[in-house]
């Protein structure tokens, strides 16, 4: 329905300015922890990948040693 009427570029402007603004409201200290936590489900999905291609796993142990706060 919204498609129909508002550009895909304008679109895109308006979500990438909530996001902005969302950030700017936002606790610096939750920002920091939901990055963290996103970087490290980020780099635990890249590595199921590299398993699947190559067998690299990471244990649980190195997993905790890089992603511990």
């Amino acid at each position: 329905m919204l498609g129909s009427r508002i550009a895909y570029a304008d679109w895109q402007a308006f979500t990438y300015w909530l996001f902005k603004l969302r950030l700017k409201r936002q606790d610096k200290a939750r920002v920091a922890s939901d990055t963290r936590r996103g970087l490290a489900q980020l780099t635990r999905m890249e590595l199921a990948v590299s398993e699947r291609r190559k067998g690299a796993t990471l244990g649980e142990e190195d997993f905790a040693a890089r992603f511990s706060a």
